[in-house]
């Protein structure tokens, strides 16, 4: 097979803007078909979740065997629990950002209760404007 440049694009009347886009695109999409990374995240986690304790810094896993062959001798597992000082504020977060939601749901709510009574008085505002100006046509007419 034949890539296709811009001379054979040219032969098969091809925008070549279009098949570099997509020679480009077909390029990323075989390199994520091969990265492997986030399988072998997902494999250090579930190795460490299931040991239950923290990774060692040498080439010896937790239990005194060999470490997974996913990580680097010294690299260390991201902590799968937090300590109590973290899990309270992030408790405080929490709260603080229910609060500010209450709070725009509440706006929210008056300034729909305000506009619909601002779209009623509209509305009586415009039904006599028109009422007095079928009264003035009445009287012109007359």
């Amino acid at each position: 097979k034949k890539a296709l440049d811009q001379e054979r694009c040219a032969e098969m009347q091809l925008p070549m803007e279009l098949v570099s886009a997509v020679q480009r695109r077909l390029r990323v999409w075989k390199l994520e078909m091969v990265d492997d990374a986030e399988v072998g995240l997902d494999k250090g986690e579930e190795y460490w979740i299931k040991k239950g304790g923290d990774a060692p810094s040498t080439g010896e896993a937790a239990d005194g065997g060999q470490m997974p062959p996913f990580l680097i001798p010294g690299m260390m597992p991201v902590a799968m629990e937090q300590n109590d000082e973290q899990n309270q504020r992030l408790a405080e977060i929490e709260d603080l950002l229910r609060q500010k939601l209450r709070s725009e749901e509440t706006i929210l709510h008056e300034s729909r209760s305000k506009g619909e009574l601002l779209d009623k008085s509209v509305e009586g505002l415009a039904t006599k404007l028109q009422a007095a100006m079928e009264a003035m046509e009445q009287r012109m007419l007359a």
